[in-house]
């Protein structure tokens, strides 16, 4: 896991500044807040056509999972995929949904439910149409399928023909203002892309004498068939008689044991063979796949407060832990305690000395989501929503099947999703957005724009004229290796991601 800050700042560090004072002389800066990513700046237009629409169908999907009704499925596997597919042709939300198997629909509405709320009142989307959503042209063509039966009620259908070819026109968008002020009234749509549906498995099971499109079973099946081209097929619907745990927090306890041991059989084992039954089907997989090195993370001091206990439903809140990761070369530390978040960051910087030459020396950074003071770096933003939660910490949901309790991953997720979307203030949503829709500027400190002698650009100015002040104040600096291949014009074309 790279933070986006440390691989800039390895690039980073004292640079001199062409003064344009008449002796020539040159001030040193230390730039502590460099762009967010990259060797390259992030083509604006396409961040924000992946991110932006990845919010649009995240949101669209909330409400429709939330508003549709149960139309009882299909009769066949491949009636199941033909439904989802003509859904994605229709730019159908809802009935995208309506064909996802009834058990994942459910995590996920509980998941997405808040979030049209959530980005309509962060100004990041305006005036969803769910069944059909504004700026995006989906066609779905020329699809053959066949099917093979791996169990009564489960099967996979292969696509062995069929392209799916999408167009987005920006301006039709329904993006917020938000991602309006930074994007203008006038962008560039980004080039069709075109899907080729050949040797796709899309999984399907049935529920209630129904078939439907399970998302679990699809992803672990396209993993296994990852790793062979002929690989050998699961066992799946077979007896599992996985530990559990004694109560709920012990569940958990052991299940952040387990993570720290780098073992993947014993974290399965804890998760709830009928509501993870997709982990269960390919635990052998999983466990061979799994890479847990010595550098992966580390949970401590990990403190867990059961609530909402019922006969066979309990819910476990994390109050507190720290997780440590990363190698020599750059570690990140969170802790979390008395509801704030802590991020800690070690990377080596480079710097150039005064005779010309570079120096890499250790460097430290922090970030606190309890304290008010600016935090502009965007990664941080996801680790805040994340593991922070507006301080309610992590949430696992928990259930008893055979007298042991288990927990239910996706529930958990759901959850955790739902927790982080109430309680993340709206401003950080915003920057999020305004990330993703490529408003770098706002993501340098104040002291680099100050060392610069440019005013800060606000989120209004809109991607060109915000660029153009970046690219202004770059090209005063006599070396700066983070943008050593850019033009600095702003007219320039940003390069990809």
């Amino acid at each position: 896991m790279l933070h986006p800050s440390c691989s800039s700042a390895l690039r980073t560090g004292k640079a001199a500044l062409n003064s344009n004072d008449p002796a020539g002389s040159a001030t040193e800066i230390r730039l502590d807040t460099p762009a967010p990513t990259g060797n390259r700046r992030r083509n604006p237009v396409r961040m924000a056509a992946a991110g932006v629409v990845g919010v649009l169908a995240i949101g669209a999907a909330a409400f429709g999972i939330s508003t549709a009704g149960d139309t009882g499925g299909a009769d066949t596997p491949e009636a199941a995929v033909q439904t989802f597919l003509e859904a994605v042709d229709g730019e159908d939300a809802i009935g995208l949904l309506e064909s996802v198997d009834p058990g994942e629909r459910e995590s996920l509405r509980r998941a997405l439910d808040g979030t049209i709320d959530t980005t309509e009142r962060a100004e990041i989307t305006d005036d969803i149409d769910l069944d059909d959503i504004q700026g995006l042209d989906m066609t779905v063509a020329d699809v053959d399928t066949t099917v093979q039966r791996f169990t009564d009620d489960m099967a996979g259908v292969d696509l062995t023909a069929g392209t799916v070819k999408a167009n987005v026109a920006m301006n039709d968008l329904p993006f917020g203002k938000t991602v309006r002020d930074v994007l203008g009234d006038s962008t560039e749509d980004p080039d069709p892309a075109s899907i080729d549906l050949r040797g796709v498995r899309v999984m399907t099971v049935r529920v209630d004498g129904s078939w439907y499109v399970s998302a679990a079973y699809t992803g672990a099946e396209a993993l296994r068939r990852s790793i062979d081209p002929e690989p050998p097929l699961p066992d799946l619907g077979a007896d599992v008689d996985p530990s559990g745990a004694a109560t709920p927090e012990i569940a958990v306890q052991e299940l952040a044991a387990a993570f720290n041991r780098g073992d993947v059989g014993a974290m399965i084992d804890l998760t709830s063979p009928a509501r993870a039954a997709v982990l269960h089907d390919y635990r052998s997989m999983l466990v061979e796949q799994a890479d847990m090195g010595p550098d992966g993370a580390k949970f401590s001091d990990l403190e867990t407060e059961a609530r909402s206990v019922r006969d066979d439903e309990a819910t476990v809140r994390v109050t507190a832990f720290t997780l440590r990761t990363g190698d020599g070369a750059e570690r990140y530390e969170y802790s979390l305690r008395d509801g704030c978040l802590r991020v800690t960051t070690e990377f080596q910087s480079v710097i150039e000395t005064e005779d010309g030459e570079e120096q890499v020396v250790p460097d430290t950074r922090t970030a606190d989501s309890c304290d008010p003071g600016e935090t502009p770096d965007t990664f941080l933003y996801f680790s805040f929503g994340l593991f922070d939660m507006g301080g309610t910490g992590l949430t696992f949901d928990v259930v008893r099947e055979g007298g042991r309790w288990f927990v239910d991953p996706l529930s958990s997720l759901a959850t955790t999703v739902v927790n982080g979307l109430e309680r993340t203030p709206l401003e950080r949503l915003k920057q999020t957005a305004q990330a993703f829709a490529g408003a770098d500027w706002l993501f340098y400190s104040d002291e680099f724009w100050e060392q610069c002698g440019i005013e800060k650009p606000g989120s209004d100015i809109g991607r060109e004229d915000g660029l153009a002040a970046v690219d202004k104040c770059m090209a005063k600096f006599r070396k700066f290796d983070l943008y050593e291949e850019e033009s600095s014009t702003a007219t320039t074309e940003a390069g990809p991601n």
